[in-house]
Formats: structure tokens, sequence, C-alpha cells
């Protein structure tokens, strides 16, 4: 049975999603909200400013889409995004002495693993359930992708990227878990109806094509991926199929508005960038930004003190212009933390390669518990966590017990 015969397909995109949200906002009572969209929902934002302006008191885009936003553009986040990191990579003294050439050695070991493909095992993180997979161009460019996504795992991708390329393959066993779980977790019907319904019209595979010639690094991932390859995104047939239709044209012009917003986003984004949210802000009257933050990857807000308290200072006061002097701040770093339990699995084979000291987060918790006077701590997580080397190896080493 298709979707389309399951639902009205053509109710599924952003002005449906924006008129859903204006229900609920009479229904809940309050005359007007604020407005904090990130990824996919700065496109429902702005469609909420657009047809329901008196209803939002601010609106905050994070990591935004713009309301015309063809496929090539994905393309083009993310080679802007791997770009930018082999950049800053050979511009820092110690991370380029560590790994030179971090670029020619990323596209020399996909090229080999194109050629050579390599049969690996690796865990299901919520299960701990082993599985085999083939590891060649398309899926080491996959799982480093997603691995982008996540802000503690980006100063992991240049050791990752040399770790592959001689050898030691253990950050890609660790880091496809993840991978798999944002499989699972992905809404793929809503991912295609709106790809179908809003970018592809839009969208020629020339441009698409001249995104991967200006950014080779990418070309794997985007012709052979997990999840949204080159044959996928302009397979005609698929949207036919889908049944889902197309949006209005007026649905592709920018948004115009006067209601206060604020746009930000991370430097290191494979999936928005700097160009798209100025865009965006062409339109917007009373607009503050686009604040890019160093070495921040998708969605900025929580994942560090400088962008958050921006956020929250707008949101109490959406007239007065937050205070960015925060951002010259974050640049450099003494040590490194990573707030993650399971990617401690590949601990070791990082923190060799690391020009600046890692803090492992199972002696920071032996440390204060040993400081409290414990003397045996209980560990939950799930299966793959508490089975591994994370916590048990690190206690035992500590002296404390565990159960």
């Amino acid at each position: 049975e298709g979707w389309g015969q399951r639902a009205d397909l053509s109710t599924y995109d952003s002005p449906n999603t924006a008129a859903d949200i204006n229900d609920l906002r009479i229904a809940l009572g309050y005359d007007q909200i604020n407005v904090y969209a990130e990824s996919y929902g700065p496109r429902v934002a702005q469609s909420l400013m657009r047809d329901y302006p008196d209803a939002v008191r601010s609106a905050v885009l994070d990591a935004a889409m713009s309301t015309y936003s063809p496929v090539d553009y994905l393309a083009r986040q993310h080679g802007n995004m791997l770009s930018h990191l082999f950049e800053l990579c050979a511009a820092e003294e110690a991370c380029n002495e560590a790994f030179p050439d971090l670029r020619n050695v990323w596209l020399e070991t996909l090229d080999e693993l194109d050629q050579n493909p390599i049969s690996l095992n690796a865990s299901y993180p919520l299960t701990g359930e082993t599985f085999e997979f083939l590891l060649d161009d398309g899926m080491l460019a996959t799982t480093l992708f997603f691995l982008g996504y996540g802000h503690s795992a980006l100063p992991a991708i240049p050791a990752c990227i040399y770790g592959v390329h001689e050898g030691d393959y253990s950050c890609i066993q660790q880091g496809l878990g993840r991978v798999t779980i944002r499989a699972f977790k992905a809404t793929w019907p809503d991912w295609i109806n709106v790809t179908c319904r809003q970018q592809v019209p839009i969208s020629r595979v020339e441009d698409f094509e001249a995104a991967l010639e200006t950014y080779p690094e990418i070309e794997s991932f985007w012709q052979d991926n997990l999840f949204i390859p080159k044959r996928t995104l302009f397979n005609e047939s698929l949207c036919e199929a889908w049944g889902g239709g197309v949006v209005s044209e007026s649905e592709y012009e920018p948004v115009v508005s006067s209601i206060p917003t604020l746009l930000v986003l991370g430097d290191t984004d494979p999936a928005s960038f700097i160009e798209e949210s100025m865009g965006i802000a062409e339109g917007l009257v009373n607009h503050f930004g686009p604040y890019s933050y160093p070495f921040l990857s998708h969605v900025v807000f929580g994942a560090h003190g400088c962008p958050t308290s921006m956020l929250n200072a707008f949101i109490i006061d959406p007239a007065a212009e937050p205070d960015a002097s925060c951002i010259d701040e974050m640049a450099g770093a003494d040590f490194a933390i990573c707030p993650d339990n399971t990617i401690h699995q590949a601990y070791d084979q990082v923190t060799v390669r690391s020009p600046i000291p890692w803090l492992h987060i199972g002696d920071s918790v032996a440390t204060f518990a040993k400081q409290q006077g414990y003397l045996k701590l209980g560990l939950t997580g799930t299966k793959y966590l508490m089975t591994g080397p994370v916590y048990p190896e690190v206690l035992s080493r500590h002296g404390l017990g565990y159960e």
C-alpha cells in the first residue's frame, strides 16, 4: 500500500506545518509565541512568520534552511564544511604537524577504499548486537558526514581520517553505530515528501554536479552514501510514485517580515552555511546576525555557553541586539573533553594523535567519586556501553568497584 493511499501527502509541507503550529497556539490560549527553530525547522518558521505574523513575538533560526533551497545547496554546504575543516587544521600549527596535508590524505583514503573495500564488524549501540559491513569510500564518507553533525566528534575527525588511512578502523566501527541510530530515527517519509514537494522542482542535476566538481572531497558521499545518494535525489520516478505533488511557486519567495529574528549557525556545519542565512536575513527588517560560531557544527543552541546565552538574551528582549563579544573568546583550547560516553571507546586512538590533552570522562567520574569517598558506583546505560571498556577499565584502574 502506497503512502499516498494512507494519507493526503499534499498536506505535509512547510506551510501546512506552520498552520498546525498556529492552531496549537490558539488551542493553548497564547496571543503570541517565541519561535525557536533548528535545521529544517527554520523553513517552517519562515512560513509561520509570513502567514501568521501577528502570532509570532520573536524567532530564532538556528542552522537555517531558506525558502528557496535546491538540493545542490546540500552538497555545497557539506563541501564548504569539510573544506573549512581541512583549512582549520592546516592553519593550526599543532593540528597541521599531527595531520599534515589532511585533504589529500582524505582523497587518497577514499580512492583506496573504492578500489579495495574492507569487511569489518561493528555493534549497534542500543542492543550491543554485532553486524558486518563493507567499508568502501561511500561508507567512510557516510560515517564521517554524520559524525560531522556532532560538535564533540569534530576534533576527532582529523585523527579518524589518518587512522583509516593507516589501517586503524576503530573510529569508523564506533561511529557507524551512530549512523545506524540516525537511520532508524530519521523520518524518511517526511524527508521524501519535503524533498519532492519543495526542493526537487527547483533543482537541476547540472548545478548538483557543479557542486561536486567544486568540492571533490565530498563526491564519494553524494554518489554512493547510505541514505540520500545522487540517484535518489534526482529520481523523477520516485517523486512521481510518491504522489505528494509540489508546493505553489509563491512558497519559494523570500520571506519579508518585521518580526524580530536572530540567525545563528556553526561555522563547521555540514548542512547549513552562512550565505544561505545571509540570504534569509535580507527580507527580515528587524534581524540580528547571522552569527557564526567557530568550530560548532549543526545546531548551536545548547552546544556552547556563548550561543546559548545570546539566544536566551534575545528571547527576553528581542528588540535589543545580543552581546556577541563571547564569540571572539571561543577560539582555541588548552584541553579537550567529549561529553559522550560511547565515543570514548575510540579514546586511545584519538588521544595519541591529539595536539592537546583530552580528559577521559571515566577518569573525571572516578576522580569526583573518590573525592566524595565512594567505593563502588552503579552504572546504568545501554548494553553496548555497559559491556564496553569506557567505565569498567577506568574505574578498576582507580581502585573503584562497580555494578
